[in-house]
């Protein structure tokens, strides 16, 4: 099938559904959870070689993950699907993370486009930027939207092992600025022989500023760098408040997980991601023994972030709220009295710290109520802290 017809039917090739399931260490999580979702080794491996082939053409098209959101809403900031054009022919787009979804999507059924089909979708401009927009960025797309994709519908988030956006060998955050601007959406316009917008840049992209573009665009759609871990919504854990995906040593155990299996590609991989420094000093140290008391399901319900840490144990969540914010014992204390929890030293107090952040307490929150009224406190809470603070006002 080419990749137009794929394409056209992508939201018909699905991923495996979330299951079920309880695991109290890393590599039990990986084992139960994350494993199955992997694409095969021979397929990453074609995957790989198509897309180094496809970076180093000279009119290759590049997916820039930037200017997606906006944290004011306002939606004039927003450019998926926007097109920019260098003189000597070089040629990104912005897009969002669902753009990685498609990618997933092919690795994962065993698709692989033939190397001529991929090239001339990408440069033709057909290949989706995602599947989501907004009224305000139609008129300025030069990319078209795609279908959805059940990866999310199917109870998982898209992880990347490395990060798109950081953990670079150079200044990323002042070099994007630069290499990706924001603009305003009047730079993109039809300009003679084109019947799509696109906004001009009149100057050459040299291979430096190249390098780093192509590192980012490796990052965003190569499935090497991918692996599922369930939505927050669908997760309770001990160790990341509900953001297993992001947790610092589930990814380090990936990075070597992939370093093992796939040796000199992932190296090479890494040095074309112009990977900083941060992961050469990562070890086994036994990170698939660390404990993080996951729960996972498509029906969990995420307040019970206990469950796994101690699933005997009688507690009442009042007690805890009250320790916190009148007594002002730390995570640990609460844990150790309260809960009767054997909480360690290191990366201890995560079960209460789990269990107040999802009640809207912070850290900054701890003993604020030893010389304040539960009354005086509400008076200035908001959100879900100041709906905790009504609800047990009476034993505070």
């Amino acid at each position: 099938m080419n990749l137009i017809d794929y394409l056209k039917d992508i939201n018909k090739s699905g991923c495996i559904q979330l299951p079920n399931g309880r695991d109290k260490t890393i590599k039990l999580f990986f084992t139960n959870c994350i494993k199955n979702t992997l694409p095969k080794k021979e397929i990453l491996c074609q995957w790989d070689s198509l897309l180094n082939t496809y970076v180093n053409e000279p009119k290759a098209i590049y997916f820039i993950r930037r200017h997606h959101t906006d944290s004011n809403n306002n939606w004039n900031n927003i450019r998926r699907g926007f097109y920019t054009k260098y003189n000597n022919d070089f040629c990104y787009v912005f897009c969002d993370n669902y753009l990685a979804h498609y990618f997933y999507i092919m690795a994962i059924n065993q698709y692989v486009p033939d190397y001529k089909d991929f090239y001339d979708v990408m440069t033709t401009r057909q290949f989706p930027y995602g599947f989501r927009n907004t009224k305000e960025e139609i008129p300025y797309q030069a990319f078209k939207i795609g279908k959805s994709v059940n990866i999310n519908n199917n109870g998982w988030k898209l992880a990347h092992i490395f990060s798109v956006n950081d953990n670079y060998n150079f200044d990323y955050e002042e070099d994007s600025k630069i290499l990706f601007p924001l603009g305003i959406q009047d730079e993109w316009k039809i300009y003679n022989g084109s019947n799509y917008p696109y906004r001009k840049i009149d100057n050459d992209i040299d291979s430096v500023d190249k390098s780093k573009m192509k590192a980012h665009f490796l990052r965003l759609v190569h499935p090497i760098n991918y692996f599922l871990v369930p939505q927050r919504k669908n997760e309770t854990d001990v160790v990341s408040n509900n953001n297993i995906g992001e947790y610092k040593e589930l990814l380090q155990y990936m990075y070597l997980y992939m370093q093992e299996k796939y040796k000199n590609i992932f190296e090479t991989y890494q040095k074309n991601i112009l990977l900083d420094n941060s992961y050469n000093t990562i070890r086994s140290s036994n990170l698939g023994d660390i404990e993080i008391g996951i729960e996972y399901g498509l029906q969990i319900k995420t307040t019970s972030s206990v469950v796994m840490a101690n699933a005997n144990q009688v507690y009442n969540e009042s007690d805890i709220i009250r320790a916190y914010l009148k007594d002002g014992l730390s995570f640990r204390k609460i844990e150790s009295i309260i809960m009767c929890i054997n909480s360690k030293n290191r990366r201890g107090g995560w079960v209460t710290k789990t269990i107040l952040n999802n009640l809207g307490i912070e850290n900054k929150h701890k003993g604020i109520l030893k010389n304040k009224t539960v009354s005086a406190e509400i008076l200035t809470a908001t959100g879900k802290y100041k709906q905790t603070l009504v609800k047990y006002k009476n034993i505070l």
